[in-house]
């Protein structure tokens, strides 16, 4: 994702799963728009709270006030 990031890419779409919640934030948050893939392998095993947590810890680290847009 890093040489991703150097040739110019504006946005990715990664597996949290497959990258990790912390290796997403320290190669893209504030570099990339990051349009999340979920992990969806939780879904069907998961309460709803947890499913609810889930979304609000990525929204905690990867989210943004400035909104999803990269460069300006």
């Amino acid at each position: 994702m890093e040489d991703l990031v150097e040739c110019g890419v504006n946005i990715i779409n990664p597996q949290i799963r497959a990258n990790g919640l912390q290796g997403l934030e320290k190669i893209a948050k504030g570099k990339v728009c990051i349009h999340l893939d979920l992990d969806r392998q939780l879904f069907p095993f998961a309460s709803q709270e947890e499913i609810k947590s889930h979304i609000r810890k990525v929204v905690k680290v990867l989210g943004s006030r400035k909104g999803g847009r990269v460069g300006d």
